[in-house]
């Protein structure tokens, strides 16, 4: 008899063991669900309106998980799954140009998924555990804890790559909050909707509330597109014409023809985007392989800039300089005057231009380009006596802040060179493209996007991309921008105070965090005063 029992009793643990083994393997599942739907929203897919419901599985399982433990590894699990599968692309440059063997080029890039996952392993970890006893308090929060949690990954971590606001990028009304509170806040609302869509779930009575606060939400997306000034299309008296060339220099040759033949048809370019140019006119030259090395420059490249200086126009180009064993990457303006004024990279590229946690690897591992310094100052470059431009290198695209302090300094647009050929024909350059969109709503401040190989492009300040330039063919685009309507625009409140909306959250965060533990004490307290009532 007592064998039967100990047999019984062994037989149920078991059966509890596999019952929470196919509970988790349910809960991964949904986690996994979330990342498969960011993944989905973003391009090269762009199944935008899954922004909407993405993040919905994770809530739902870190709200069943057994533990806060368990919240934080079904967060995390999300967050692998969608930077991986996401960023997949850039193991291109590892594999085409590092020389790196592709397993290990695919498993660098899980082992960053992993690192950059961890924040959203973190909003796992806050939803569940504000969520327990039937608590609705992390589901209403959950909108500060994933603007929370993006800001932490952007400015701490440093990698800001595909906020999930990015998904909704190319639709002008989805994103026009962005003015208000930066990609944080349009993130915010995204996410809402998603916690919107599983309250009912959670507890049934939450429906009305939910419908009500989705409509408001709605309600205040269209509104917000109509409020604050715009700059519009029609061009005023003063204004800048960009002649954008996208040369389409080869990443790497052993064929020196191949180079001339670029630089060939960078000239041709430049001076087909010059003949239709009134006003004001600016040359933008892409980041590429064409840049001029300042320490000692060409005389030809310095000859074809000084032509065209003297048919007046200002040429903003990229540049290197070499600072002891490594360069530095510029984006320089020659004036007609002859004179030029340079900005150095502040925030440089990953693996690119220098190498993550470098000493800590087992083995050597150089940047694919070069071994860049960082710069220290952000400058404007200038455009006639009283107006400046604000240019960014690459993926200087994904730094709010950085073209927030360019607009306050004055820039009346923003200037983009970037090399994306590095990627190949890749979803790279789309996505790289979706930050740039932000940055412009951002501020109230367009945007031209000048790209060795694409995407190239013109963004207005509503966040609208008016002309897009063909990829991987050489090409040139001519846009104007109104300088002295973009000067006098009033900055928009994201330009004046910055990432408050991301403090408040993280300040949002804090006081959930803590309600939740005074809760629990008080429950606490309750129990113990029963219990020796008991007694």
């Amino acid at each position: 008899m007592e064998n039967q029992e100990t047999q019984g009793r062994t037989d149920a643990k078991a059966h509890r063991r596999t019952l929470f083994f196919l509970a988790s393997l349910r809960l991964c599942a949904f986690a996994l669900l979330s990342s498969l739907l960011l993944v989905l929203a973003f391009p090269p897919f762009d199944l935008w309106w899954l922004a909407f419901v993405a993040v919905a599985p994770l809530m739902w399982a870190a709200t069943r998980a057994s533990s806060a433990r368990n919240g934080f590894l079904l967060g995390w699990l999300t967050g692998i799954g969608f930077y991986f599968g996401s960023c997949w692309w850039a193991t291109h440059s590892l594999i085409a140009y590092g020389g790196i063997p592709t397993a290990l080029a695919y498993l660098l890039i899980f082992i960053a998924a992993v690192i950059v996952g961890l924040p959203t392993g973190l909003f796992g970890w806050l939803v569940h555990y504000t969520t327990k006893r039937k608590s609705t308090l992390g589901l209403w929060c959950a909108p500060l804890f994933w603007a929370a949690t993006e800001y932490f990954r952007a400015e701490v971590m440093q990698f800001g790559w595909n906020p999930i606001a990015n998904a909704v990028a190319l639709h002008p009304i989805l994103i026009a909050p962005a003015r208000f509170g930066g990609s944080y806040l349009v993130g915010a609302i995204l996410v809402m909707f998603a916690a919107l869509a599983i309250l009912p779930l959670y507890e049934k009575h939450q429906t009305v509330k939910a419908v009500i606060v989705a409509v408001l939400l709605g309600g205040a997306l269209y509104g917000s597109n109509f409020l604050g000034r715009n700059i519009i299309f029609k061009p005023g008296p003063e204004r800048l014409t960009v002649s954008a060339v996208q040369p389409m220099a080869p990443i790497e040759t052993d064929n020196p023809a191949d180079y001339e033949a670029a630089l060939e048809r960078q000239r041709s370019l430049a001076r087909q985007g010059l003949k239709d140019a009134r006003g004001m006119k600016l040359v933008v030259l892409p980041e590429s392989q064409m840049a001029i090395d300042l320490t000692a420059p060409d005389p030809e490249l310095l000859a074809d800039i000084r032509r065209l200086n003297d048919d007046g126009a200002y040429v903003l180009s990229n540049a290197t300089r070499r600072v002891g064993k490594k360069f530095t990457n510029l984006a320089v303006m020659f004036l007609p005057d002859g004179q030029r004024v340079e900005y150095q990279k502040i925030k440089l590229m990953p693996f690119g231009e220098y190498v993550p946690f470098r000493r800590f690897l087992p083995f050597e591992f150089a940047p694919l380009s070069v071994d860049a310094a960082e710069g220290d100052k952000l400058v404007v470059l200038p455009v006639g006596e009283n107006r400046a431009i604000g240019a960014s290198i690459c993926f200087e695209s994904v730094f709010p802040n950085l073209h927030r302090a360019l607009r306050k300094q004055g820039a009346v647009a923003f200037i983009n060179i970037a090399n994306d050929g590095w990627f190949g024909p890749t979803p790279g350059s789309d996505q790289h493209l979706r930050h740039l969109i932000l940055r412009a709503v951002e501020n109230d401040c367009a945007v031209a996007r000048v790209t060795n190989t694409g995407t190239s492009c013109f963004i207005n300040a509503r966040g609208v991309v008016v002309e897009t330039l063909p990829k991987q063919q050489p090409a040139v685009g001519s846009w104007v921008i109104p300088t002295a309507i973009a000067a006098t625009a009033a900055p928009t409140p994201y330009t004046r105070f910055g990432d408050v909306f991301a403090w408040l959250c993280l300040v949002g965060t804090v006081i959930a965090m803590i309600r939740t533990l005074w809760v629990r004490l008080a429950i606490f307290i309750e129990d113990l005063k029963e219990l020796v009532a008991g007694d």
